[in-house]
């Protein structure tokens, strides 16, 4: 039988997921779970075959809004690469977005 713990299977798909996460994305599984500053965004998008860009938005300590980018070459790596960028604190200051005027 399996053993339920706080009410999620303790060996379901969803508990080894989230173990899996927490463990290879820390600072971005903190920041889908954390209460007192959680993510705002966090998107995924293919630019083209084997190119991949994961967006995250937060709010700054300053109460702006930042902005942080991961790429790879699939999701996962996007989202490696994104927690890498993380570690390195390269938030920006997110500003609007503009289409580029020469196309």
């Amino acid at each position: 039988m399996t053993k339920v713990t706080r009410g999620v299977f303790s060996d379901s798909p969803h508990t080894q997921v989230s173990r899996a996460l927490h463990g290879a994305l820390p600072r971005i599984y903190s920041g889908l779970t954390d209460e007192d500053r959680p993510l705002v965004a966090l998107s995924v998008r293919c630019r083209g075959v084997a190119d991949y860009v994961v967006v995250c938005k937060r709010v700054g300590s300053d109460g702006g809004p930042q902005v942080l980018f991961g790429n790879g070459f699939d999701v996962v790596s996007a989202l490696l690469g994104l927690e890498g960028a993380w570690a390195a604190d390269r938030w920006r200051l997110d500003t609007p977005w503009a289409p580029d005027s020469k196309k």
